[in-house]
């Protein structure tokens, strides 16, 4: 599965972000360095996604005292992965729209700090009471 939505995602990605008439294009010393970012973007995505997929069922069957913490990492790692495709994607797209691009980075970079955030307090909130939530063991 990874492999089916990193290879999509890369082949689609012309496609699907378009950049307009008028955006400045990388210079041939420049098109190497955006297609490698592309390919690590695109194995993000394909790497969250196949997270999301194959953890779900695990997350749904989770119950006791780390519920909570568990969904709240869950959610946070898979977007923590799949959100870069987008952004860069959407950074395309709206061109040098200064209005634009403040909703891109706020609803990317505000939402990643606080997907970052929920994971510390999750994590704290487990190691604090000496276990590991997955197994749900005594820490050594």
């Amino acid at each position: 599965m990874i492999m089916v939505v990193t290879l999509a995602a890369f082949v689609l990605s012309p496609w699907v972000w378009q950049e307009p008439p008028s955006s400045i294009r990388p210079g041939a010393a420049e098109v190497p360095f955006f297609v490698i970012l592309n390919i690590f973007e695109s194995l993000a995505l394909g790497l969250g996604v196949a997270f999301w997929w194959n953890l779900l069922p695990l997350v749904r069957r989770q119950k006791g005292e780390f519920k909570k913490e568990t969904w709240i990492l869950y959610v946070s790692v898979g977007w923590l992965l799949v959100n870069w495709w987008f952004h860069d994607g959407l950074h395309k797209v709206i061109g040098g729209d200064p209005r634009r691009l403040l909703l891109v980075e706020y609803g990317f970079h505000v939402s990643l700090i606080l997907a970052g955030m929920a994971m510390v307090w999750a994590l704290v909130r487990i190691w604090s009471q000496g276990r590991w939530w997955w197994a749900g063991d005594e820490m050594e």
